[in-house]
């Protein structure tokens, strides 16, 4: 079977310029219900190493992956979470930290495989 299409929600951050120190909020629509497994919301891994390793799905790691080799290791798409293939408020990785507090860099992207598991969709994938 071909891997399953994935989305995002969007999310948004707001500033509050008018209050004392403008603060900043992120802001995301909240994603209610089970998916076809009867699981509800997962976090399926992080920016700083964790994988999922009960394997109750294995699109998001392999999607993880996937954003590694498709951009010649320059970054790595983490912190996959949501329902289903709904996923919310990741984290990309890059080798220059461009991506803010949260982009732990190549160190991030080492943890990350240091906890994945190959696995058939993988395999099927060419992921090395």
């Amino acid at each position: 079977n071909a891997p399953k299409k994935i989305d995002f929600i969007r999310a948004y951050a707001l500033e509050f310029v008018d209050r004392p120190g403008s603060p900043m909020f992120a802001v995301e629509r909240f994603i209610a219900g089970k998916d076809c497994y009867g699981y509800g919301f997962l976090k399926h891994n992080t920016n700083s190493g964790f994988v999922d390793q009960e394997v109750r799905r294995q699109t998001p790691q392999v999607f993880s992956a996937h954003s590694f080799y498709a951009s010649q290791g320059n970054r790595l798409v983490a912190d996959i979470q949501g329902v289903g293939d709904l996923y919310t408020d990741p984290q990309v990785l890059s080798v220059d930290y461009r991506f803010g507090d949260g982009d732990l860099g190549p160190r991030g992207m080492a943890l990350f495989f240091m906890n994945f598991r190959h696995c058939d969709l993988s395999d099927k994938m060419g992921i090395p």
